[in-house]
């Protein structure tokens, strides 16, 4: 545990992460899933950079113009390699309506470091809003601090 430790201390580099993305919800039947519409979301991180991962802890909100809903999510986005970066996210939410339950998104992305510290590219994973779930896909933006 030391030696990791010792490890991560002289390779990490934390920074600040800022992003912004555009969703489509993808609704995965006629009659129990969510229908979100399109999405405009906000994150705001701090990310650690060790070694061929970068590890970032976010919160942020997407408003949903299906249902006119807005979306508080907090959660953790995993990176590999550079340049050319596939990642994992998940979060959990809660929506601001009357009787929304929390719920959860997981997925994967892929990021492409277009000029140093903006990071441009694609998610898709599924969304558990209020027990009933669909699909997601859409752009993002990250500009690393």
């Amino acid at each position: 545990m030391l030696v990791l430790a010792a490890l991560l201390s002289n390779t990490a580099h934390a920074g600040t992460s800022i992003g912004a993305e555009y969703l489509f919800s993808i609704p995965l039947s006629d009659n129990d899933s969510a229908n979100l519409g399109e999405g405009i979301g906000g994150r705001f991180g701090f990310s650690f950079d060790l070694l061929a991962v970068t590890f970032t802890p976010e919160i942020g909100v997407t408003y949903w113009n299906g249902g006119n809903q807005f979306i508080p999510e907090a959660g953790l986005r995993l990176q590999f390699a550079k340049v050319v970066e596939p990642g994992l996210f998940a979060h959990i939410n809660r929506p601001l309506v009357e009787g929304g339950e929390a719920g959860w998104d997981a997925g994967f992305t892929l990021d492409f470091t277009a000029i140093p510290k903006l990071d441009i590219g694609g998610q898709a994973g599924v969304i558990n809003i209020n027990g009933r779930f669909t699909a997601q896909t859409g752009i993002q933006l990250h500009l690393n601090l």
